[in-house]
């Protein structure tokens, strides 16, 4: 049976290439979406913006998040 990883990947994960491209990742996500919370709670409580507002930013900053992974030097950090 093969195993999980080819013997590249495994070397990687090895020299802590993948582990520490997996804490740049995790940290990028978990700051963008603690600002993102936070942006959405100042909305809410300091401003009077109806929901369909609300609901086109968020699907807005749905979109902008995906253009921004599609980016070339996001595609060459993370490895196609």
């Amino acid at each position: 049976m093969p195993g999980l990883f080819t013997r590249v990947e495994y070397r990687k994960i090895e020299s802590g290439h993948l582990g520490m491209k997996l804490c740049v990742i995790a940290a990028s996500f978990t700051t963008f979406h603690l600002v993102e919370d936070l942006l959405w709670l100042a909305v809410g409580r300091y401003t009077e913006i109806p929901y369909g507002y609300a609901v086109i930013a968020i699907i807005l900053l749905g979109i902008l998040g995906g253009v921004a992974i599609r980016h070339p030097k996001v595609k060459q950090f993370l490895g196609n």
